[in-house]
């Protein structure tokens, strides 16, 4: 009885050990897959990811469902080239993924993070973007964070100049020869203009209104591989935008940016999603106050799920699932699956006239095979499915003849024994 309960306590633990072990395993797939859905959003990552999941579900339709052996092997094969392409083609994506990966939040700001020198120099920042703003003087204005931009600062001409409003719109005046491409701002100080960012593919286009011009693409470029803060004005509207880890916030109010850096720098939970603008990418509806988006928004059930994204987690979770029961179909269908079968010996002849005048005793006249394949394919193979034999058509005295097999083709020989056998052979 105590042995009973014993096992059966080791079974229930057991079965909730892999249990938890599975959900944990989702858990962390489905995180991991949200948080990239999440830093593709409204990039044309999306377009190609959506085709690879097509072709993802066509290849399950076909692998597991109409099982069309040569198709799958096709698309097998053919997504070896599908990964080799991925570095090359999410080259932006990936490098936007490493860099979020890569960021001490613990050490973002290393630049006065609270008191005095911050309101210092939001105040100088927002200063400069208003009378920017007022006068339609295009600006890039760039504040490194965590992440480095050598590369970049680079491109462009040394300046390792204090920061002030009256420096920013000497660089951006039309007449200097510095005032075409970024400044970068680092530790309080203009350490370069006239730097040349990486531009946007992201940023669409919207018909009858003014069109997003360079300094917005480099902007959006920038903030897609990199935590830095890049703030836009536009040269023909004088209008004030903030591209920040691959999303452009447009039409902010001098107060809209200065809640902006507050935010930031204090590292706010509610982060940039809360400010006076949303995410500009497929329509121009943006807002300069906060009273405007509470009028427009829709308060609905499917504009709350929209919002919070819920049917990216919805996608992540799915997603995750799927891959589990795959992978966890693949190793149970591992190749080095192998099966043992025993199956007696028949001879074979054409010539029937000559085997009536003998007489035929096999020894052994059964034969030990061993299969190798996937469990899958092993599983569903019968008896009547292989077949083992000796010829003996021009046999007329005792002798030694190889064992020939005929098998599926989805499996392979791994063993034979004997893979010979004897034939003796008596007159009737």
């Amino acid at each position: 009885m105590e042995s009973f309960i014993s096992n059966f306590i080791f079974f229930i633990s057991s079965t909730y050990i892999i249990w938890i072990r599975d959900f944990l395993d989702i858990g962390l797939v489905s995180y991991v897959i949200y948080r990239t859905l999440l830093l593709i959003k409204g990039t044309r990552a999306v377009q190609i990811i959506k085709g690879i999941f097509v072709l993802f579900a066509f290849y399950l339709l076909v692998n597991y469902v109409l099982q069309l052996r040569t198709m799958a092997w096709i698309m097998q094969n053919g997504a070896t080239l599908v990964i080799l392409a991925i570095p090359i083609v999410f080259q932006p994506e990936l490098r936007r993924l490493l860099a979020h990966i890569g960021e001490d939040r613990v050490l973002v700001e290393t630049l006065f993070t609270k008191g005095k020198d911050l309101f210092d120099f939001i105040n100088i920042m927002v200063l400069s973007v208003k009378n920017l703003s007022n006068k339609k003087t295009g600006a890039l204005i760039i504040i490194e964070r965590s992440t480095g931009l050598n590369e970049f600062i680079e491109t462009g001409i040394k300046v390792d100049s204090s920061l002030s409003p009256e420096v920013i719109e000497t660089i951006f005046y039309s007449g200097t020869p510095l005032h075409d491409g970024a400044v970068v701002i680092r530790d309080n100080r203009i350490i370069a203009a006239s730097v040349l960012l990486p531009l946007s593919e992201n940023i669409k286009p919207v018909s009858g209104k003014h069109n997003l011009g360079t300094r917005h693409r480099a902007g959006l470029g920038l903030a897609e591989t990199s935590d830095a803060i890049c703030i836009i004005v536009s040269e023909e509207t004088g209008d004030i935008s903030i591209a920040m880890k691959g999303k452009l916030f447009r039409h902010l109010t001098e107060e809209g940016l200065e809640k902006f850096l507050l935010d930031t720098y204090q590292n706010k939970k509610k982060n940039t999603m809360t400010l006076n603008s949303r995410i500009f990418k497929s329509d121009d509806k943006v807002f300069a106050n906060n009273e405007n988006i509470q009028e427009k928004k829709k308060n609905t059930i499917s504009e709350y799920f929209k919002n919070n994204n819920w049917y990216l987690r919805l996608v992540a979770i799915i997603a995750s699932i799927i891959l589990v029961i795959l992978l966890g179909r693949t190793t149970v269908n591992d190749i080095n699956h192998e099966k043992t079968f025993i199956l007696p010996i028949e001879p074979k002849y054409k010539d029937i006239n000559n085997i009536n005048k003998i007489k035929l005793k096999i020894e052994p006249s059964f034969v030990r095979i061993r299969l190798n394949g996937t469990k899958q394919d092993l599983d569903h193979i019968k008896m009547e499915d292989l077949n083992v034999f000796v010829n003996i058509d021009k046999i007329e005295n005792t002798q030694r003849l190889p064992v020939i097999l005929s098998i599926p083709t989805d499996v392979t020989i791994k063993e034979v024994n004997p893979k010979d056998v004897l034939i003796k052979v008596y007159n009737k």
